[in-house]
């Protein structure tokens, strides 16, 4: 992760080391100059976000988690992360990493109770404080903005880049096979419209095919239908209750348990690839099979190396 950031870093300078951006041309003229964006070595930041929505908890829970003076050496790769996160200026990374951590604290860093209802009722107050304040205040642009919008009741098929109109008319086709769904990764044969963007600067029409709900849950139930949909919510929910109930006997069940929590926010706004996926699954399985261990064999909370 931390060669993974440096690359970042460079790109955000203004370096182009694998040509993901057009000659003469940034990471930061994405949207305005040419279409999508692009970081690092995995590519589409949508997967980026997911790749950090799973590295930042596990620095952070092994780092409060983990004894001894070389746990100090996981705080240069989770600030790189943090700071890649905050200058990718992708929202689904800010939700998925800057608030799945805030929730962590009381979830899996801290573990007196009086320390956990001390950080609920701070991130209460932070919340409640927030909603108030965009509710209040419009800054006119970006994600903000379209949060202050949505909490007056306004919405439009832009916002979310365009994500309200794909769910709009992802939804739309959920009817026609709801059980089963039109079959893996059918999206894009069962679309009938395309993701439009008119760039009034250069006057030019963007037109892109839909082939994904940018929704991991949600393109599931248009894919494989409800069962499966339920199948995996269910077991999600089932681990995620796990992890807050046990995660307090178990480090490795903390640390690889925290990343699925994070990664199962993202989710909502993302899309699942052999990229980055892999990350997920791994960490669900290292947390589950902790877990096991520790009840089959009854052992005392594990540390590891």
């Amino acid at each position: 992760m931390t060669v993974f950031c440096l690359i970042c870093f460079g790109q955000f300078l203004g370096y182009n080391p694998f040509g993901l951006y057009p000659e003469g041309l940034t990471y930061y003229d994405a949207n305005s100059a040419y279409r999508y964006q692009y970081l690092g070595t995995v590519g589409n930041v949508g997967l980026v976000a997911a790749l950090l929505a799973v590295a930042a908890p596990v620095f952070f829970l092994s780092f409060l988690r983990l004894k001894g003076k070389s746990r100090y050496l996981l705080l240069f790769p989770f600030g790189c992360v943090l700071a890649v996160t905050l200058l990718s200026q992708v929202a689904a990374a800010y939700l998925a990493v800057f608030g799945g951590l805030l929730l962590l604290i009381p979830l899996a860093a801290v573990k007196t109770k009086r320390k956990k209802y001390l950080a609920w009722i701070l991130i209460l107050i932070l919340l409640f404080a927030g909603l108030a304040l965009i509710f209040c205040c419009d800054l006119g642009s970006g994600t903000l903005h379209e949060l202050h919008l949505l909490l007056h009741g306004q919405w439009d098929d832009d916002f979310g880049t365009g994500r309200f109109f794909l769910w709009r008319n992802v939804l739309t086709l959920i009817p026609e096979r709801p059980l089963f769904g039109g079959g893996p990764d059918t999206l894009g044969q069962r679309m009938t419209v395309d993701f439009q963007r008119y760039d009034s600067e250069n006057g030019v029409l963007y037109r892109a095919a839909i082939d994904t709900a940018h929704n991991e849950y949600l393109n599931i139930l248009v894919n494989e239908g409800v069962f499966a949909l339920i199948a995996y919510v269910a077991a999600l929910v089932v681990f995620l209750v796990l992890f807050i109930r046990k995660n307090r006997d178990d480090d490795i069940l903390a640390i690889c348990g925290s990343a699925v929590f994070c990664y199962a926010i993202q989710a909502f706004f993302g899309m699942r690839m052999c990229l980055t996926a892999p990350f997920f699954w791994l960490c669900w399985a290292l947390a589950v099979a902790a877990w096991r261990k520790q009840k089959v064999c009854g052992k005392e909370p594990r540390r590891p190396n």
